[in-house]
């Protein structure tokens, strides 16, 4: 007399092998959606490897009543109001990302936003206004932005502070009374 299989292998023609399979393939299609998504937010940071930090990174602050969310290379929102994607950076100012095809404005044009990105040490949205009506700017900080010369300029700074004992004068380095 022959032995029984166990109950948990699968049976020819049965069910288990080919559960397996479509969980295999869902975690396939999962995985292929994720490249997708990061080849597309790549081909924005083009040559420039230091702008890779702000793939997939979201700055938010709350002015007023108002939580705004600014996600580079991705979107913006006012709440639950989109203020645009992110389309391309603008060819006049290297330094400002430019977001459009927000929510249509009532009666009027579909949102947009110009987000400036200036040297900071935390990713930050400093401040967002709207200037005109459905036209939103604002001004975020990150690291990648930093240049040789802001990174020189911060250390001139941190050595003055220094040099005054942690205190600002006020005044001119070295204008106070010596021992």
């Amino acid at each position: 007399q022959a032995a029984a299989a166990p109950a948990s292998a699968p049976t020819p023609g049965g069910g288990g092998g080919e559960e397996h399979v479509q969980e295999l393939e869902r975690g396939l299609r999962q995985v292929k959606g994720r490249r997708m998504s990061l080849d597309n937010k790549l081909k924005h940071v083009g040559s420039d490897a230091r702008m890779v930090a702000l793939v997939d990174l979201c700055v938010n602050t709350t002015i007023g009543q108002d939580l705004y969310s600014v996600c580079f290379f991705g979107s913006a929102r006012q709440g639950s109001v989109n203020l645009g994607s992110y389309d391309r950076w603008d060819a006049e100012d290297p330094s400002v990302m430019l977001f459009s095809q927000g929510q249509r404005c009532w009666d009027g044009p579909a949102r947009s936003l110009r987000l400036r990105v200036v040297c900071g040490s935390d990713p930050m949205l400093l401040d967002l206004g709207e200037p005109s009506r459905c036209s939103y700017e604002a001004t975020a900080t990150h690291w990648s932005i930093c240049s040789e010369s802001d990174v020189e300029s911060a250390r001139a700074r941190l050595a003055l502070l220094e040099s005054n004992g942690g205190h600002s004068s006020g005044g001119v380095a070295g204008s106070g009374t010596s021992a």
